[in-house]
């Protein structure tokens, strides 16, 4: 005994480490009164009430539930006297009111199916709608929440009987992707500014009063389909390599199916850069070659782009004098597919039959190498370029090939026939009597010659 206050800690006690009490055993008590007191019991971040119960010899002798109040104990002689103290704590409580809105056209279905929660506190344990914690993962869902009058303002409260033991709480978005839409998604916590995040961190503090508002900003997605035909028969067009500029400048490549399509699927809206970098080989881009979309997420967008697998070649047999087209030359075609044709060219010295349109302007023969050979021209012509030509017709193109012939008989008639002896062109007039007097001058001079010659020789 001593005359000063003796204060025992837990420490000073006896643990059973199957039912957690602690005792603490004072043997060979003397006889006399006893005052018994709990000084301290708070611990922060708890609300603690103290029980106490007094026992003489196994029997109840008293309780009380008030906290720190005194225990008086009378031990006589041979007695045993039993003091327990039962301490309950609780974590001191604050309310938190999570507000989720949802943003653009998702609907209450959508939104409902798709969006999931998770609320945890320090010691990693998961909250339940009703403000209980648990072990187990509990994952929230909107249909937790209450929907507001408006069909897009979601509340999940914890306040009165359901607010939450102080701690810290971490308030994670699990899944906030719906099919079909991209989505931003902030928070603001107690009035603060938005921060663009899925997971925010929440202090309860005792008699706190926190609000989370979540906002879910949907924007609905829609796919860009290209779909690729021939112009010459409608046919769809496989294998063509299409290029997509996104509005941040992305680049995405595609290439079409079978069924002439390329898909884009799920872009957000803003200006798109669709443009056709390779087809294949024997056809040209006639339609559609390089376009811009305009995506405003109310539908799927079509683009339509038209090739050609056509061109055109024309044939012209012209005089190499005067370039005048010749009318009524022979020409033998073989075709690409080794087709032989026989054409005569028109009064415009043309065969236009591979240079033909078709209602909207556009070319219709088929692409290839052509070979030309004049095998028959008017009278008195000649053949001088191009008697057996290799021509090609491209794709989405217009192509010309010239053979050229020449006419004798009608230069001369133009005045063009050359003077073997002077070697110059002299025109032909129709009368040969200049002609006659310059060839006896030329006859007279020479006699002239012969003669003074023969005279110097005597």
């Amino acid at each position: 005994f001593s005359d000063t206050k003796v204060e025992y800690q837990l420490a000073d006690f006896d643990k059973d480490s199957t039912s957690g009490k602690y005792t603490l055993t004072i043997d060979q008590t003397p006889v006399g009164s006893y005052s018994v007191k709990e000084t301290i019991y708070n611990v922060d971040g708890y609300i603690a009430t103290v029980k106490n119960t007094v026992y003489k010899d196994g029997n109840k002798v008293s309780s009380a539930d008030k906290n720190g109040s005194d225990v008086s104990v009378v031990v006589g002689k041979g007695e045993i006297h039993e003091v327990d103290y039962t301490d309950v704590y609780v974590r001191e409580k604050g309310e938190l009111v999570i507000t989720k809105q949802l943003e653009g056209d998702v609907t209450k279905e959508e939104a409902e199916g798709g969006i999931t929660f998770t609320i945890v506190n320090s010691d990693k344990k998961y909250l339940d709608k009703d403000g209980k914690l648990s072990d187990e993962e509990v994952v929230l869902t909107l249909k937790d929440f209450t929907l507001g009058t408006d069909g897009k303002t979601y509340t999940l409260s914890f306040t009165g009987d359901k607010s939450l033991e102080t701690d810290t709480y971490v308030v994670t978005e699990k899944n906030a992707a719906i099919k079909g839409y991209t989505e931003t998604v902030s928070y603001s916590l107690n009035g603060e500014s938005e921060v663009k995040d899925q997971t925010a961190t929440v202090v309860v503090d005792k008699d706190s009063k926190n609000t989370l508002v979540i906002k879910d900003a949907y924007e609905k997605l829609v796919d860009i389909i290209i779909h690729v035909t021939d112009k010459s028969n409608g046919d769809d067009i496989a294998d063509v390599t299409v290029v997509i500029t996104k509005p941040d400048g992305t680049k995405v490549t595609v290439k079409t199916d079978s069924e002439g399509k390329a898909v884009v699927e799920d872009v957000i809206n803003g200006k798109y850069e669709i443009e056709i970098t390779e087809v294949p080989e024997g056809y040209s881009v006639i339609e559609g070659k390089k376009q811009e979309v305009e995506v405003d997420g109310s539908d799927d967008v079509n683009v339509d782009s038209v090739i050609t697998s056509s061109g055109a070649l024309k044939i012209i047999v012209e005089d190499e004098v005067t370039g005048e087209r010749v009318e009524g030359a022979v020409v033998k075609v073989t075709e690409p597919d080794g087709n032989v044709v026989i054409y005569n060219t028109d009064a415009n010295g043309e065969i236009t039959e591979y240079a033909k349109l078709d209602d909207e302007g556009f070319y219709t023969s088929h692409p290839g190498e052509y070979k030309i050979e004049i095998i028959e021209v008017p009278e008195g012509y000649n053949v001088t370029v191009g008697k057996e030509i290799v021509g090609y017709l491209v794709a989405g193109a217009y192509s010309e090939y010239v053979a050229k012939i020449n006419n004798k008989i009608d230069d001369a008639a133009a005045g063009n026939v050359l003077d073997d002896a002077a070697g110059i062109g002299t025109p032909d007039t129709g009368d040969d009597t200049a002609l006659y007097m310059l060839i006896m001058m030329l006859m007279i001079s020479a006699c002239s010659m012969v003669t003074v010659m023969r005279k110097k020789e005597r």
